[in-house]
């Protein structure tokens, strides 16, 4: 397996992230087949988070990158909104062993 991940901070829980955050999943899991499966955790009292989307490849993986679009980008805004600002990291992770 195969994971993209996406680290954050957030400057306090807020219910409006998270409905930001479902938001996201539903689009995720309409738009994309790409991915097979979404975790997301908070932590710190729910002001830090990691989404990791998992893929059966890499090329999965750019199959995603590829099909980002202006709804991907609209979806994903109220989530950023709500970042510290330089907080957030990405990378894709596999498995070591």
């Amino acid at each position: 397996m195969r994971h993209a991940m996406t680290t954050w901070k957030i400057a306090e829980y807020s219910d409006e992230h998270t409905a930001a955050l479902e938001a996201w999943r539903r689009h995720c899991d309409e738009a994309h087949p790409q991915i097979r499966a979404i975790r997301c955790y908070m932590f710190n009292g729910g002001t830090e988070y990691v989404w990791l989307e998992e893929f059966e490849d890499y090329r999965s993986f750019q199959e995603l990158q590829e099909s980002v679009d202006d709804r991907c980008s609209a979806v994903m805004k109220p989530v950023m909104e709500h970042a510290v600002p330089g907080s957030l990291r990405t990378g894709f992770w596999v498995d070591a062993i």
